[in-house]
């Protein structure tokens, strides 16, 4: 239709949409004019199948002028099978925008009935097609990167869940950590993060890696998407795994390493937690929030978060603690402590030289330091 035949076809549309206003009493509150509010009201039958075919036909000569109007350079290709025969692949935004609905818990249809509608829709497929299990993990392969065990899980949101949670540890308690010390000051004490970037998220290393001062933790990647894709692995959990919300557990265990910005730091530093949120704060942030209105009844890192205490705890590892907190705080209270040993040293050395040897001294064994006396008095905490 031409320009006059549209204008004609909105007036009369126009027309007919007036038949739609009524007016709304006093005693309604709305939130447009108190005296006048847009409804929609029956139309009378003769109307009706007018008033529609005249719609259809206003939206149908739209349709060129919309699709042209988000027409731009650098989408002219994509209509061309050519150069872009899959137009999900062409458009990576769209591909993560898809990937992300499809984990959306509330988005979630049962995979048997996926798994059903597949087999119908291969019945007219000439080619061998894989199974549409082995799609989905193929479609999720970025969130299994230990290549886990494929069982058929619940909905797409569950199989994520099975690939971030293959592997973790096993002991169980029937009370939540109460308490655990947070990175930085476990740091102080002499522990040392290794990142272990093979292994499945949620395998954090324990039992003789205590014994060696290191903890190996599986990086983090803190993006974006991070909190939506956490929040909903997080309440499928709450719903559907009563005891065994590993998820949960992780998460839980991770805010307590992480209390202030000063500990996202360190882990930012050790590379255990990749940030590309930018600030260290809002990565503390973000692990804070996750765990509001969560409902933490066990804790299968209970053994583990038992053993980082007990390590902190520990007389020698205390007093480290204690030294690098206050003597090594940073490098110039560092540099400031060794010149004082060294000047507390000094005078007793110069004595040593025009003292006569003593001959009983000469067979102690191993006489003590006089820098290591200060060290051990001086450097534990009163």
């Amino acid at each position: 239709m031409g320009d006059d035949k549209l204008a004609s076809t909105s007036t009369e549309i126009e027309i007919l949409c007036k038949d739609l206003v009524i007016e709304v009493p006093d005693n309604i509150e709305t939130t447009m004019r108190k005296e006048i509010c847009f409804c929609m009201f029956r139309l009378p039958k003769e109307k009706l199948e007018t008033f529609r075919k005249e719609l259809v036909s206003a939206i149908k000569d739209c349709e060129v002028r919309t699709r042209n109007y988000y027409q731009d350079e650098a989408f002219k290709n994509f209509d061309d099978p050519k150069v872009f025969p899959n137009k999900i692949r062409s458009k990576p935004w769209l591909k993560a925008a898809i990937q992300r609905d499809l984990i959306l818990l509330e988005n979630q249809l049962p995979f048997s009935i996926l798994v059903e509608l597949y087999s119908v829709a291969t019945k007219y497929i000439e080619t061998d097609c894989s199974s549409f299990l082995e799609l989905s993990c193929q479609y999720f392969k970025d969130h299994n990167k230990i290549n886990s065990d494929r069982k058929e899980p619940l909905n797409f949101t569950d199989l994520v869940r099975s690939f971030l949670s293959s592997k973790h540890p096993k002991s169980y308690f029937d009370v939540p950590i109460k308490n655990l010390h947070r990175a930085t000051r476990l740091h102080q004490a002499g522990l040392k993060f290794k990142p272990s970037p093979n292994e499945c998220l949620l395998d954090i290393i324990a039992g003789s890696s205590i014994k060696k001062t290191e903890l190996r933790v599986p990086p983090l990647e803190i993006d974006d998407n991070t909190e939506f894709l956490l929040r909903n692995l997080m309440a499928l959990e709450q719903c559907y795994y009563p005891r065994q919300e590993y998820i949960c557990h992780y998460v839980k265990f991770l805010d307590f390493l992480v209390d202030i910005r000063e500990d996202a730091n360190l882990l930012i530093k050790k590379k255990v937690i990749v940030n590309r949120l930018g600030e260290s704060a809002a990565v503390a942030e973000l692990i804070d929030k996750l765990c509001l209105e969560i409902v933490e009844v066990t804790s299968c890192y209970n053994d583990l978060a038992k053993e980082l205490n007990d390590y902190y705890d520990g007389w020698w590892n205390q007093s480290w603690a204690y030294m690098r907190r206050v003597y090594f705080k940073n490098v110039w209270i560092g540099t400031g402590t060794v010149v004082a040993l060294i000047a507390l040293d000094a005078p007793h050395t110069s004595r040593s030289r025009v003292t006569p040897t003593c001959p009983v001294r000469q067979h102690c064994v191993n006489p003590t330091p006089p820098v290591m006396g200060v060290l051990v008095g001086g450097f534990l905490p009163g």
